[in-house]
């Protein structure tokens, strides 16, 4: 077993090589339904609620796996968490291939939940175990890219390929199969401590040094992952209302786009403060959600899909600015349990939102739904900004002199 400073560089890029693969895998998983969701509900006949209940679970079961789990990595090990992860999600992807119902997309969704919700954690604190200063980046790069890759690779298999509804399981299962055999190459580089039972107790461990960093960002954070559970459930929905065709392409290029501009983003503006990153994260945030409701009441595609790459660049930049002004400050030994609140709080963002629109289509209706949603989230970034501004004025104006 050996620590980060122990590791020779070669197995420091295997390590880092591994984990930015299995985190993409992980990822590209959880958005591949996205468009065939409504090829789900049009065989199954069931209803927007069942749709997002359907996404919905999948967030909250990574919820409940990081409040659970979220810190046992400090404790046995991140190699054991880590094939445990992957073991769970080759079950969620079997489940899918034989799925016969919605019954059994939830019960994959579940299975997929607790199965990333593990991994997101322990890869996170593995990441910045093998590279303290660009692990972050590293993390946000694989989980940004991994959705919008899930997503347009699903697509495209749907429209090009046979088996609309197992292939692109069977790709991934393969790709999950390569994870686990590449493990077995990893080196562990957490310490085993005792107290691997008391971490699985539900507790949230923010450091009181900690508290205020995480309370700054997560107004700008939790719209942007708000904003990505809408674009994962209820998007293709809405693609579909506007363009009035059903196209997997469209829908799987919306997610695509978003994700992508997200991941450009976070490159370009690697070497940026991370105040400087959260602020044009709000802002583009804000421009791209404008153009969004825009789209929507003027039914155009080009207008929304326009705003799905600004949205996406300012999604991508507000994630790796909280994640690079939070998640560095925790000791090694806190590292995996400030990651899962961290997720926590993100996940909460992803999954509560995006249900509670799918509850309120039946009474409002897709269009005025998705306005209102789109309404919220503007609002909410718009005085996101506003309390940016005035915490920078007030740290300014507290400088001697």
């Amino acid at each position: 077993m050996q620590s980060p400073t122990s590791q020779s560089a070669p197995s420091r890029k295997n390590n880092t090589l591994f984990l930015c693969f299995t985190l993409l895998i992980f990822l590209a998983a959880a958005s591949t339904p996205t468009p065939m969701y409504h090829l789900y509900q049009e065989q199954w006949h069931f209803s927007s609620a069942m749709l997002t209940l359907v996404f919905g679970v999948y967030a909250l079961m990574m919820l409940a796996s990081l409040l659970i789990a979220g810190g046992l990595s400090d404790h046995i090990g991140r190699k054991p968490v880590i094939a445990a992860a992957i073991v769970l999600e080759i079950v969620a992807v079997g489940l899918f291939i034989l799925a016969q119902n919605v019954h059994w997309l939830l019960f994959a969704r579940v299975m997929q939940g607790t199965a990333t919700g593990i991994a997101s954690s322990v890869i996170a604190a593995s990441m910045l175990d093998a590279d303290h200063q660009r692990g972050p980046l590293f993390n946000s790069l694989s989980s940004i890219s991994g959705l919008g890759l899930g997503a347009l690779v699903s697509s495209l298999l749907i429209f090009f390929a046979p088996m609309p509804l197992a292939l692109s399981y069977w790709v991934l299962l393969l790709l999950l199969l390569v994870a686990l055999l590449w493990l077995i190459s990893i080196e562990e580089t957490a310490s085993l401590r005792p107290g691997a039972l008391a971490s699985l107790i539900p507790r949230i461990a923010i450091p009181a040094e900690i508290r205020g960093a995480l309370m700054t960002v997560a107004p700008v954070n939790v719209s942007g992952w708000a904003l990505g559970g809408f674009y994962l459930s209820l998007a293709p929905s809405v693609i579909v209302d506007i363009t009035h065709t059903d196209s997997v392409l469209i829908a799987g290029g919306a997610v695509f786009l978003l994700t992508l501009s997200g991941a450009i983003s976070v490159f370009v503006q690697r070497n940026r403060a991370p105040e400087a990153m959260l602020a044009y994260g709000a802002t583009a945030l804000a421009l791209g959600l404008g153009l969004f409701l825009v789209s929507i009441q003027i039914g155009q595609i080009g207008v929304l899909l326009l705003g799905s790459v600004i949205a996406g660049s300012g999604f991508g930049s507000s994630f790796v600015g909280s994640m690079r002004s939070v998640l560095p400050l925790a000791p090694a030994s806190q590292r995996a349990g400030l990651t899962a609140v961290f997720f926590i709080i993100s996940y909460l963002a992803l999954s509560i939102p995006s249900m509670a629109a799918g509850l309120l289509i039946k009474q409002l209706g897709l269009h005025t739904t998705a306005l209102g949603f789109g309404t919220l989230l503007l609002v909410m970034i718009l005085l996101a900004i506003v309390l940016q501004r005035l915490r920078k004025h007030s740290k300014v104006s507290t400088l001697p002199g």
